[in-house]
């Protein structure tokens, strides 16, 4: 499918550019856990690449999902395990993510006559930041953003890290 060929064509890339990358067979979320005690190519509808970056560790990519930072998996991808293949061999590798979903939320308010009035800084890292980066692009500005969020009418706000998936929002 489209998306095979996106991760291998990825792998064709990195591998031209001197990195260590290959590919990993995955069972996405929906279709149920991988068969470890009888693996066959048919249980598989995915595939995902593995990097190796010279003095780093090995990253799982998607190229399916350009809005996930470098090292961080669709939520589609994380099932348990992959199988990794290599030249010669393969390999059972953990799909289990190293990034968490963090969010806090930090609220000044003050109540006048009927109205609330107030601020809050809302700070989200890991999958809870690439679920309100996706959000805040399909809303026109980021006070129609935060209104949709909040269920609240925002008049005055500041978001920053919305254009780099490497940054917290």
């Amino acid at each position: 499918g489209v998306s095979a060929d996106l991760n291998y064509l990825l792998i064709y890339l990195l591998r031209a550019k001197g990195y260590t990358a290959e590919p990993v067979l995955v069972k996405t979320r929906k279709e149920g856990l991988v068969s470890v005690a009888r693996p066959s190519l048919a249980q598989f509808n995915h595939v995902i690449v593995a990097v190796s970056l010279p003095g780093r560790a090995t990253f799982l990519l998607d190229a399916t999902q350009r809005d996930c930072p470098l090292g961080v998996l669709p939520k589609f991808d994380l099932n348990d395990r992959g199988h990794l293949v290599h030249e010669n061999s393969s390999e059972w590798i953990s799909l289990t993510p190293l990034t968490k979903a963090k969010m806090a939320v930090q609220i000044n308010a003050k109540f006048e006559e009927e109205s609330l009035t107030g601020s809050s800084t809302i700070k989200a890292e890991g999958y809870s930041a690439i679920d309100l980066k996706r959000m805040a692009h399909a809303d026109d500005s980021p006070s129609s953003f935060l209104s949709n969020l909040t269920d609240r009418t925002v008049t005055d706000c500041q978001v920053e890290g919305i254009g780099n998936r490497q940054e917290a929002l």
